[in-house]
């Protein structure tokens, strides 16, 4: 909601962002005052609700990440167990221990 509109929701009328004379009254100072407080309102409830998703894109970032550095690991000791099969100088045990220690 914008100024503007909340402003004429309430029947107050600015002019060059101050009261016209003859309406410099208690009763629309209050109007004014209720008219800003309501357009607050409604960006912070706005503001929330980015925050809310961007707290959730943030969360899906960093499990993608966590993924990914899982597939990556799991990637070296697949490559890493390639190379030490076709190694025939290491054994079988020796091969195991560099797979888990890469792992």
């Amino acid at each position: 909601m914008s100024l503007n509109s909340s402003l004429e929701a309430v029947g107050v009328d600015l002019n060059e962002n101050s009261l016209p004379a003859g309406h410099r009254t208690v009763k629309n100072v209050k109007r004014l005052i209720a008219a800003v407080r309501a357009v607050e309102a409604g960006m912070l409830d706005e503001i929330r609700e980015r925050d809310a998703k961007l707290h959730k894109a943030n969360e899906s970032l960093f499990m993608a990440q966590n993924r990914i550095a899982e597939l990556e690991a799991k990637l070296r000791k697949y490559e890493l167990a390639r190379v030490l099969e076709s190694n025939d100088k290491l054994s079988v045990a020796e091969r195991t221990e560099l797979i888990e220690h890469v792992g």
